[in-house]
């Protein structure tokens, strides 16, 4: 399956985009901005087109199965859904987290494979409400950046996420309407996955959502839910910041 695209329209405005020890993060050397498709029927993700998107995949029967999509936030952490990991316990650590691929059938020669050293849900996370519904993951080394290989810029705290621009949505979810169920659909593929705005003179995207829940699929009036990066940047920059903390 491949990693793929879903456009649509948001009101949005962005603060100037932070750095990172790349150079600028958000930045995408091999892609010139576009405008997308409709939420369903999306598009095909070429190589290095969001490269800060990463593949959680599952060990099972001896074989891997992707679970959730990341976000790259520096070369040892990726965000993620909390829900990614409900009832399965410490089973994370024979996980594998796969950065630079957009096909899961072919990771090609610019993928990188790290393990999950450790896992950092939200405290307050509510798996019957899906109430914070974030996670981080610390990797057991750094990745390396390349054209492939990016990470994503976070909205500043005081950014006004009100404005309209382009917004986008990448994951490994089925480009096609296929719902089984009137509502409660997971986003089967897509969870974890980075929602993108930029504002219309921003050079950079910011991954201003995480994707969480929906009821139904692309249904009218039913929006899908995406756990707001902008409401949690005191929680994630805590943990990054003691990471980086002696001792």
């Amino acid at each position: 399956m491949k990693l793929f695209l879903i456009g649509f329209i948001i009101w949005i405005v962005f603060s100037a985009s932070e750095s990172s020890e790349y150079g600028v993060c958000g930045d995408r050397p091999l892609v010139k901005d576009f405008r997308g498709s409709r939420v369903v029927g999306g598009k095909d993700v070429e190589p290095g087109e969001w490269p800060w998107t990463v593949s959680i995949q599952r060990k099972s029967n001896g074989r891997y199965f992707h679970l959730c999509g990341g976000v790259v936030l520096n070369a040892l952490w990726v965000l993620t859904a909390a829900h990614c990991f409900k009832d399965l316990g410490n089973d994370y650590f024979s996980w594998r987290v796969v950065f630079g691929m957009n096909q899961l059938t072919q990771m090609g020669k610019k993928a990188q494979i790290r393990t999950i050293k450790q896992k950092i849900r939200h405290e307050n996370y509510d798996p019957k409400k899906e109430r914070n519904d974030i996670a981080l993951l610390k990797l057991n080394k750094q990745i390396k950046y390349n054209d492939y290989i990016q990470p994503a810029c976070l909205p500043a705290k005081e950014a006004i996420l009100s404005k309209m621009d382009d917004c986008f949505i990448a994951g490994w979810g089925v480009l096609k309407h296929r719902c089984k169920h009137s509502f409660n659909y997971s986003f089967f593929g897509d969870s974890g996955g980075p929602l993108m705005c930029k504002g219309h003179k921003a050079k950079f995207y910011m991954v201003v959502g995480i994707t969480s829940w929906g009821h139904g699929c692309a249904r009218k009036q039913k929006p899908g839910v995406y756990t707001s990066t902008q409401f949690y940047l005191e929680w994630i920059f805590q943990h990054l910041t003691q990471e980086k903390k002696p001792g």
